[in-house]
């Protein structure tokens, strides 16, 4: 096999590592290193769970204009930023609330941009037990200009880690990032050590 081969190889996992929507499910852990989470029962969305399960899984969704949309597999609603500076997952389809741009922030974090122009703001969380006016941890953090103070206080409160999943829950599938991972390793000491 030769160099530029095998060279390919190690680039294509690379992007596919990096590509989140390759995976049928995925979650989202916030700086803290929590699980966004939505109650089943209401869509409150909280980020103070270190495990998975089906409230901590999404469906990312890509939309036409490089929007993309989260709906939860387990109560089957998609994420929304709503007055008050609340997210909820609570929405049976998608409109403009519910439309996110990804923005990435480098060290593999990314930033949810909310498709609001006239609410423009971001995803974000404050620490475990920290709970928003709207219940959970996790808020909108306006960037409007006059009320933008708390985004520019906690830049870091509205960066997230993307992991893609083969299934639902813990347990029952696999990280898909981490299998393509170990992979990436095999095959750059497989490089390395070739003649």
């Amino acid at each position: 096999m030769s160099y530029l081969v095998r060279l390919g190889i190690v680039m294509a996992l690379t992007l596919i590592m990096g590509n989140p929507a390759l995976a049928q499910y995925v979650t989202l852990t916030s700086t803290y290193g929590y699980f966004l989470q939505a109650h089943k029962d209401n869509g409150e969305t909280h980020a103070s769970n270190d495990r998975r399960g089906d409230e901590e899984t999404w469906v990312l969704i890509k939309l036409d204009g490089g929007m993309f949309a989260l709906r939860n597999s387990s109560n089957d609603k998609f994420l929304s930023a709503q007055e008050g500076n609340c997210i909820r997952a609570n929405r049976d389809a998608i409109g403009l609330w519910e439309k996110w741009r990804i923005e990435q922030a480098g060290d593999g974090q990314f930033r949810f941009k909310s498709a609001r122009e006239d609410f423009p703001g971001y995803l974000g969380t404050n620490p475990a037990g920290e709970d928003s006016p709207c219940g959970g941890e996790v808020h909108y953090f306006l960037t409007l200009q006059g009320h933008d103070q708390e985004f520019k206080n906690n830049p870091d409160r509205v960066l997230w880690r993307i992991q893609p999943w083969t299934t639902k829950s813990d347990g029952s599938g696999f990280s898909l990032a981490k299998v393509l991972q170990t992979i990436q390793q095999v095959v750059s000491v497989a490089i390395a050590l070739a003649p």
